[in-house]
């Protein structure tokens, strides 16, 4: 296994990154692809970047501590730090335009003041599903006008077949 720690920024682009960015599977045309190829690279990448989601995921809360132990305090209370190879690591402090609500009611509760001094009362018209139906049964409306103001929308998903399994297990990070 290749140890990160020994290599430069730019060997890992070279040995790692450029590989993968360069291969067939990212830069054939998507119009040259017969159904086969598209399925495959469109497995593969789709459990590549779970992985690297994941990865980028487990890596971000050391990164949270390294800018905090070893950076310089912002303007805005984060924290700007730069490794050894040149990586501007930054933790920014990002405050919510408003409180949350549900600490507010609390506030308010013990203070004994009405909710309604934080809050407004909005009335808003909703769609009711069941008096839709009963429209629809009762002949008022429409049942095929209602089905085409359904919203249809397309999910893509993609397994691999059996034999792949076993080489995306050994594929994954250890």
């Amino acid at each position: 296994m290749n140890d990160i720690k020994s290599k430069t920024v730019s060997e890992l682009i070279l040995s790692e990154l450029i590989p993968f960015t360069k291969g067939s599977m990212m830069n054939t045309p998507e119009d040259d692809l017969d159904p086969e190829d598209a399925a495959a690279a469109y497995r593969l990448i789709d459990y590549v970047e779970k992985l690297c989601k994941a990865r980028k995921d487990r890596l971000k809360p050391v990164l949270h501590q390294y800018a905090e132990d070893t950076g310089k305090p912002t303007e805005k209370g984060g924290f700007i730090s730069t490794t050894s190879a040149g990586f501007k690591v930054t933790r920014e402090k990002r405050v919510a335009a408003e409180p949350e609500a549900e600490g507010i009611k609390v506030l308010l509760k013990d203070a004994d003041l009405p909710i309604t001094e934080a809050f407004t009362e909005i009335k808003v018209l909703q769609m009711d599903a069941s008096k839709v139906n009963f429209l629809i049964e009762s002949g008022k409306i429409d049942e095929a006008d209602v089905t085409k103001l359904k919203k249809v929308t397309w999910a893509m998903k993609v397994t691999e077949p059996k034999e792949a399994k076993p080489l995306l297990a050994n594929a994954k990070p250890e």
